[in-house]
């Protein structure tokens, strides 16, 4: 049985979802453990966010195995896209040459195989999910199988009102929405943190935002060893998030 750890990732539009996913990746790495970032985001085909100087043609997509369903080792280990700046991560994801209707909705027995496949192969797989679940089998099924479960939201009413809707949409207990690890993401100095605890309680990680962090994001950078102080102050959430997942 595998002892890989599988930490889901899912919140709020632009509360730094994606960030927080290869944040925790990079630091993960430096402790030399082999780290699987996996996205199905169909909108934002995700290849092209993690490695935007990479030539990535439609073969690396997985949306084509998760619609099969079969697939062997040489397929599976054609559709990780290494890091280029770190080899103990590698990423699965649709392709640039992907839409929102170039694939139909995967199957979850499909999805599953593919998440148990990853943790196979890697000491991490993390779950970089989207804002609306029930439109993703790979985040609805991640909520429901991983081990660790983290909901990130911005700091202002559109965080608040997302935070109640999906609390009544994914209400069952098989989603454990109040052990979900709680995250403010993008927090910006004028945002009203105060305010949105006062209303929501308190949260285990509040996640600054960083011109530096963000403009490693866009270059494809490994996300850590921050040099400037908004970028450390994220980094250090990062490292203790990190470490409460290699404790779970």
């Amino acid at each position: 049985m595998s002892n890989s750890k599988i930490t889901c990732i899912w919140g709020s539009p632009s509360s730094g979802k994606t960030i927080c996913a290869l944040s925790l990746a990079a630091v993960l790495a430096q402790e030399k453990k082999n780290v699987i970032v996996f996205s199905t985001d169909k909108l934002v085909p995700a290849l092209r966010l993690y490695c935007p100087e990479e030539d990535i043609d439609s073969s690396r997509s997985i949306g084509s195995l998760l619609m099969s369903g079969r697939y062997d080792d040489a397929i599976f280990a054609h559709k990780l896209v290494p890091h280029p700046q770190n080899e103990n991560i590698a990423f699965l994801g649709m392709a640039p040459s992907d839409t929102y209707i170039t694939y139909s909705n995967f199957e979850r027995s499909h999805v599953v195989s593919v998440i148990n496949k990853a943790a196979q192969l890697a000491d991490h797989v993390i779950i970089d999910g989207v804002s609306n679940p029930v439109e993703d089998t790979l985040t609805l099924c991640a909520m429901e199988l991983s081990d660790v479960v983290i909901r990130v939201i911005t700091a202002d009413i559109r965080g608040l009102l997302y935070l109640d809707s999906a609390r009544a949409v994914y209400n069952e207990a098989k989603y454990r929405f109040d052990s979900h690890i709680s995250v403010l993401g993008n927090v910006h100095s004028v945002s009203p943190v105060s305010e949105v605890m006062s209303v929501s309680g308190k949260y285990d990680y509040v996640l600054p935002y960083s011109p530096e962090i963000e403009n490693r994001y866009i270059a494809g950078e490994l996300l850590c060893d921050m040099k400037r102080s908004a970028g450390r102050r994220f980094e250090k959430q990062i490292r203790n998030m990190a470490k409460g997942i290699e404790e779970t």
